[in-house]
């Protein structure tokens, strides 16, 4: 079992939509059932209503495919050490450092290394 497994994690998106006031909040946690905890909720707040995943049963059998991806969700939530919007821009102004750069050395490999890792900030916005 993981480390961070019982952690609760959160990702608070970095732009606000839908006529809300502040950004949307996702929030998830493994309860000691084993069970998988999902709630939404303004980033201001600790928590809202929660949906539960059933691993024994439940959504596992049903949708097992819907567990795993979820599970997947979860450990790319906790593995990242800073998901801020701020750490995200960082992220993103050092990556696109490292592009130019590259293409000013006419260095094709960090381009191509700079290129993938934007390519993956980029997609974990969408979490």
């Amino acid at each position: 079992m993981r480390d961070k497994w019982l952690e609760r994690v959160e990702h608070v998106a970095s732009e606000t939509q839908n006529g809300h006031d502040e950004p949307m909040k996702l929030i998830m946690w493994n309860g000691r059932n084993q069970d998988l905890y999902i709630s939404l909720c303004p980033a201001s707040h600790n928590g809202g209503p929660s949906m539960r995943f059933e691993r024994s049963g439940g959504c596992n059998t049903k949708n097992p495919r819907l567990m795993k991806h979820l599970t997947e969700c979860y450990d790319a939530i906790a593995d990242n050490e800073d998901t801020t919007p701020q750490k995200k821009l960082e992220e993103c102004y050092d990556a696109m450092e490292e592009l130019i750069q590259g293409r000013q050395n006419e260095d094709a490999e960090a381009v191509q290394k700079a290129y993938e890792k934007m390519k993956k900030l980029v997609m974990f916005k969408s979490l």
